[in-house]
């Protein structure tokens, strides 16, 4: 079952909770719901036990900002095919959706206008925000990897940045350890090998951009721009992550084979590193 790129409306229930409610090969759980005046959104946890308990932990998810929907196709397709030839190295926790309300109503933001991937150290967190803490610190893991699938809309200015060019390619941020800063490299070049391009701006968003990979912060030292980041949070839980960037000027049929081959070429890099740091 592949997914279907012809819809005209973003329909939660149809496109992702119907979906998800079909792969029975798969412990799914709604870990919270979300009230909002547009109606109720049930959130949704994937965990795919690896062959053995002992595994690394991979963390992926989509969508924290609503807008960005090629992420949320690429896993479902990644749920439904590939995922199975990697259950010999690592155990999963996917989280395919984290606004809902932005993703049937097209906004980057929640239904309070809010930036979730800017909520995560305020006193008082937006619920969607205090649901994914909750799950994560109650999973209690320490992730090899978290992979997070983001898109960059290119038809309006980003905010604060409007005399800056909107990439018009894919581009990578990372964070890494000390010990190994060669991991985002290593998968943008076999990325781009496979064909897919990326942005050759050497600044985006007031960041400094290497070849299409944003050395964004280190481990524990966060970029003041990114603070309160989902990413920023998730720091001190892994040990490498990775953020993906499609430009939405790419079709959306293209913008989710990025994706789709981001997770696939990053997990193949992880299987060699898996040996190397245990």
């Amino acid at each position: 079952m592949k997914t279907s790129w012809m819809h005209k409306k973003c329909s939660y229930h149809q496109e992702v909770v119907l979906k998800l409610k079909s792969l029975a090969a798969f412990d799914i759980q709604e870990f919270g719901r979300l009230q909002t005046a547009a109606g109720v959104y049930p959130f949704f946890v994937v965990r795919v036990a690896g062959h053995a308990p002992d595994l690394p932990y991979i963390y992926i998810q989509a969508a924290i900002h609503g807008n960005e929907i090629a992420g949320i196709y690429a896993i479902l397709d990644f749920l439904n095919g590939d995922l199975g030839q990697y259950k010999d190295f690592f155990n999963f926790i996917i989280v395919p959706l984290v606004n809902p309300f932005g993703f049937e109503h097209g906004t980057r933001t929640n239904e309070h206008g809010l930036d979730l991937n800017r909520n995560f150290k305020v006193e008082n967190p937006e619920e969607e925000v205090r649901m994914l803490k909750a799950l994560i610190e109650n999973e209690g893991k320490s992730f090899l990897a978290v992979l997070d699938l983001h898109e960059d809309p290119t038809d309006e200015a980003a905010v604060g940045f409007e005399d800056e060019k909107s990439p018009t390619a894919m581009y990578m941020y990372e964070q890494y350890p000390a010990d190994d800063f060669t991991f985002g490299r290593q998968v943008l070049e076999k990325l781009r090998t496979a064909g897919f391009e990326f942005w050759d701006g050497t600044i985006v968003f007031g960041e400094k951009c290497d070849r299409g990979l944003i050395h964004q912060f280190q481990t524990g030292i966060p970029v003041p721009l990114m603070q309160g980041s989902f990413d920023e949070y998730m720091g001190a839980r892994s040990r490498y992550i990775l953020i993906l960037e499609t430009p939405t000027c790419w079709d959306l049929k293209k913008r989710v084979q990025g994706h789709l081959e981001f997770l696939r070429t990053a997990l193949e890099a992880l299987k060699n590193r898996v040996g190397l740091i245990r």
